[in-house]
């Protein structure tokens, strides 16, 4: 079984204008047009089984809305191939009354992007609602790193992610379950394994490996260092660091095709049983399959 532990959709009124805002302001380019059905179509190209998606509340507001539909058709779980986590904003109000509505609707977990909500994952707005999902048993899906759309900036830098899992953590039983996306920290790969070394965490590989494509005619616009991503052997390289029980594959689609990503993880050098772990066994194990 392959689960993609880290992909995108929107609703379908919106999806092509909400793909087409987000790969313009990056000036890259997107293999999907952000519809649920495309997705599925994509996971049939690739030989995924289970895709989970991954909201962004980008204001408080909007938390409640996402969640009431993530509810509506996930609260039973996988839906088609599909599992989607809620979402929440640190400044939502009523933030912990509302990770327990998704708790008791069977919701796995959530996700968040600091960037994006504009709150250093190590502020105390974030670290609240971090007690609360490890009170819950909630998985926690986090941004980590630069993001290519706000190139320079972080409000998830390796740091920042290692105090707040030790802020959280602190007394705290049980455990937090947090995945730091984007192996770690995007485009911070050279000091995640050293900031974060012996601390509980997972990292997914979406969107931190391979070449990305610039929108044709944007080239000129488009951020040239931030180009190359990990090559096969430091991917291989750096989920051994972390330990092959603690990364789950993931693709970003639609910003990364999936079954492009998924040969790319197979052939990066690691063996079947770590391989097993990556694709499946860690999934399972964080999404309680």
């Amino acid at each position: 079984m392959i689960i993609d532990f880290h992909t995108h959709t929107f609703p379908d009124k919106i999806a092509e204008a909400a793909v087409d805002k987000l790969k313009h302001a990056a000036h890259m380019e997107s293999y999907r047009n952000g519809t649920e059905n495309s997705l599925r179509e994509s996971m049939r190209e690739a030989d995924i089984d289970i895709s989970v998606v991954l909201p962004v509340a980008t204001y408080p507001e909007q938390a409640i809305k996402i969640n009431n539909s993530v509810i509506e058709k996930f609260s039973d779980g996988v839906n088609a191939g599909l599992l989607s986590l809620g979402a929440i904003h640190p400044h939502t109000e009523g933030a912990e009354a509302e990770l327990e509505r998704l708790k008791s609707a069977g919701i796995k977990g959530i996700k968040i992007h600091p960037l994006y909500q504009d709150t250093d994952l190590d502020d105390e707005s974030y670290i609240r609602i971090l007690k609360k999902c490890a009170e819950l048993e909630l998985l926690v899906v986090t941004h980590a790193g630069l993001d290519i759309g706000v190139p320079g900036e972080a409000r998830a830098t390796p740091q920042m992610s290692a105090r707040a899992i030790e802020k959280v953590n602190s007394g705290s039983d049980p455990e937090l379950k947090i995945v730091l996306a984007h192996m770690g920290g995007w485009f911070n790969w050279n000091e995640t394994a050293k900031v974060l070394k012996g601390l509980p965490f997972f990292a997914d590989t979406a969107f931190s490996f391979g070449d990305i494509e610039p929108i044709k005619g944007e080239e000129d616009v488009f951020i040239e260092k931030y180009r190359h991503m990990l090559k096969a052997d430091e991917l291989r390289d750096l989920i051994r660091e972390y330990g092959t029980d603690r990364v789950v594959f993931g693709s970003d689609s639609p910003w990364a095709k999936q079954k492009k990503s998924v040969e790319f993880v197979k052939n990066c050098g690691l063996d079947e049983e770590e391989l097993l772990q990556i694709f499946e066994e860690n999934a399972v194990r964080l999404l309680g399959l």
